[in-house]
């Protein structure tokens, strides 16, 4: 995480254009991890029993959550990357 992080600050040494570059890049690594979580309750899916409504709602609302976590996460990387691509404008 810390070479995404150094790679976003292109090798800034201030402190807080590092601090955001860190948190762009967890924001990076919970995203990878919310689709590795998608595609495997996507794959859950296609092996449901479909005429099993109840389970296949239940997977259903577990992507519908995912999908939403992902808008968020997508959202706080966004407005983390544009404030280090703001801050490094300013140096």
């Amino acid at each position: 995480m810390d070479h995404v992080a150094k790679s976003l600050a292109k090798g800034s040494n201030d402190g807080w254009i590092m601090e955001r570059a860190r948190y762009v890049a967890e924001c990076q690594v919970q995203l990878e991890r919310v689709k590795v979580l998608s595609a495997q309750t996507i794959q859950e899916l296609i092996y449901t029993n479909l005429n099993d409504q109840k389970q296949v709602n239940a997977i259903l609302g577990r992507l519908k959550k995912l999908e939403s976590y992902e808008r968020r996460a997508r959202s706080r990387r966004r407005n983390a990357l544009r404030a280090v691509c703001s801050i490094a404008a300013e140096e």
